[in-house]
C-alpha cells in the first residue's frame, strides 16, 4: 500500500537550515516561515513539481512508508523521531521541516509517546460518512460540514479521555487524522494532496447531549482530553481505502472505510484551505463511520485505522 513518487521535495533525509535545534519543548508552537501555497519546501514553484508526478496519492511525507513519533524527553522537553525497526532515531525538529537526524537514538519500547503533533487548528469534519449521518437521524450535507476542536482537548495514545460532570453522553468517534506538511491557501482539489505530510489515528470524543443541546458544537467537542490522537505518524500510504474501526473493551463498536467518505480527502483540504490558511502540522479530523456510541467510566476505548496503527486510551471521570 505504498504510493509511487509523486512530489518529493519534502523528504525527511533533507538537512534543516539550521541543525543546531534537537529538542523542542513540549508545547512548543511550529517553526517560522512557513510555506505558501504555490511554493515548495525546495523552492521551487507548482507547475516544475508538478511534472515529476505520478502518483496522485504521494504527499510532503514522501512516496515510501515511514512512521515517525513524538516523545518525551523529560522536563518538559520533546523531540520527534523516526521509527526505525525497534529504535526511535531522533530528527533535528518537526519532520515536516525536511529535518535531519541528529544521530541519536533511542528504544522504542520504554519511550514515552506523546502526540504526535502539535497542531495551530484541529479543523474536523461533520457527517461526512453518509450511514453515520443516518444513524443520528441526520441528512448528508451538500458541503463539507467544519467545526474545531482546540489543540487543548488532545491527549497521546494511553491518556485518560476524562467524562465532564456536565454530560451524561459521551461518545467515541473514530476517524483518519491528515497532518498537513506545509502551509496552503485557496489550493485546487487537485492539488491538494501535495500538502499532506501524513496520517494519524483520531478520536473525535464528543458529548452528545451537550451537542444537541447546545445547537452548536464547541462544548460537546472541545473538552480537555476530548482529541485521543496518535501514537505514530505515517507517511506514504494510501488513503482512499483504509478501514476505520472502533473497539471498546475489544468489542468491536464502529467497523467503516474510508472509501465511503461522502467528500474525499482533497476535496476536503481544497475546501478547508478556501476558508483558513492551514499550517504545517495542522491536523484534520476527516469524519467518523456509522457506529458511534457511549463510553463510561472504566472502558478503554481503541481506534485502528489501517496501516497507521492504534490508538489506545482508557475512560474515567473528571476528577
Amino acid at each position: 500500500m505504498v504510493a509511487k513518487p509523486r512530489c518529493t521535495s519534502a523528504s525527511a533525509a533533507q538537512p534543516l537550515l539550521d541543525e543546531t535545534v534537537h529538542e523542542i519543548p513540549v508545547h512548543a508552537g511550529l517553526g517560522d516561515d512557513p510555506i505558501d501555497h504555490d511554493i515548495s519546501p525546495d523552492g521551487r514553484g507548482s507547475r516544475e513539481r508538478c511534472a515529476e508526478r505520478e502518483d496522485p496519492h504521494a504527499t510532503l511525507g514522501g512516496s515510501t512508508m515511514t512512521t515517525f513519533a513524538r516523545i518525551d524527553r523529560g522536563e518538559g522537553r520533546a523531540a520527534f523521531a523516526r521509527l526505525d525497526g525497534d529504535r526511535l532515531r531522533l530528527l533535528a525538529g518537526a519532520p515536516w521541516e525536511r529535518t535531519s537526524e541528529t544521530g541519536e537514538e533511542v528504544p522504542l519500547a520504554g519511550a514515552r509517546l506523546l502526540a504526535p503533533v502539535t497542531p495551530t487548528k484541529i479543523v474536523c469534519v461533520g457527517r461526512n460518512y453518509r450511514a453515520h449521518a443516518a444513524e443520528l437521524g441526520n441528512d448528508v450535507p451538500a458541503e463539507p460540514l467544519l467545526f474545531f476542536k482546540p489543540p487543548s482537548s488532545i491527549v497521546a495514545a494511553d491518556e485518560t479521555i476524562e467524562l465532564p460532570e456536565e454530560s451524561s453522553r459521551v461518545d467515541h468517534e473514530a476517524e483518519l487524522g491528515v497532518v498537513i506538511g506545509a502551509r496552503c491557501r485557496r489550493v485546487s482539489e487537485e492539488r491538494a494532496l501535495d500538502f499532506i505530510f501524513g496520517y494519524t489515528c483520531v478520536d473525535d470524543v464528543t458529548a452528545r447531549d451537550l451537542q444537541k443541546k447546545d445547537g452548536q458544537w464547541t462544548r460537546a467537542k472541545g473538552f480537555d482530553t476530548f482529541c485521543p490522537t496518535g501514537p505514530l505518524l505515517v507517511t506514504g500510504i494510501d488513503p482512499s481505502a483504509l478501514a476505520v474501526r472502533c473497539r471498546v473493551n475489544g468489542e468491536i463498536r464502529q467497523d467503516g472505510n474510508t472509501r465511503d467518505m461522502l467528500f474525499s480527502i482533497a476535496r476536503l483540504i481544497a475546501y478547508i484551505s478556501g476558508v483558513m490558511t492551514l499550517e504545517p502540522g495542522d491536523l484534520i479530523a476527516t469524519g467518523t463511520p456509522h457506529g458511534v456510541g457511549p463510553i463510561v467510566a472504566g472502558d478503554v476505548v481503541e481506534v485502528e485505522v489501517e496501516g497507521v496503527g492504534t490508538l489506545r486510551n482508557p475512560v474515567r471521570p473528571r476528577g
